[in-house]
């Protein structure tokens, strides 16, 4: 990972390094402006965190909470190839205008550059957490439609 934007390295040579975008774009970068960048190598990583953040309306009950974290915990146990430890979630903050913020976090049981197994992992978790939050109705409506 070089910022934000992901490579795998195919070759590195004196003056370039050849890499490929995750959508099969090859890329050719000189190694000068690579050594002022920072460079996450993912290979070397034994696992991914990963969290959403939901910010709901002032007023969610606790209730809300241990049910989107139970649902969580549950299907980490269905797919125990895919996750680790205890999924959570917790309130993090309030926010302008009377928000609250609610973040459901998880760690991967692979490494990060697993892509195959990052995706259908990540929507499995992600499916979980917005059903959840539309059978607890949970909204985040402006000023104005809260005035109507």
């Amino acid at each position: 990972m070089i910022g934000t934007d992901m490579y795998r390295i195919k070759k590195i040579s004196l003056l370039y390094t050849d890499m490929v975008r995750g959508n099969g774009e090859r890329v050719y970068m000189p190694n000068t402006p690579l050594t002022s960048q920072n460079i996450t190598n993912l290979t070397r990583s034994k696992t991914k965190s990963e969290s959403c953040r939901l910010v709901c309306d002032i007023g969610v009950a606790w209730d809300v909470r241990d049910d989107i974290q139970a649902a969580m915990r549950a299907y980490a146990r269905e797919h125990p190839g895919e996750f680790d430890g205890e999924p959570s979630c917790s309130f993090r903050e309030l926010a302008d205008p009377l928000k609250v913020v609610m973040v459901c976090s998880w760690n991967y049981n692979f490494p990060p550059d697993e892509f195959s197994r990052l995706g259908p992992a990540r929507n499995g978790m992600l499916f979980v957490v917005q059903q959840k939050a539309r059978e607890h109705r949970l909204q985040n409506t402006s000023v104005t439609e809260r005035a109507q």
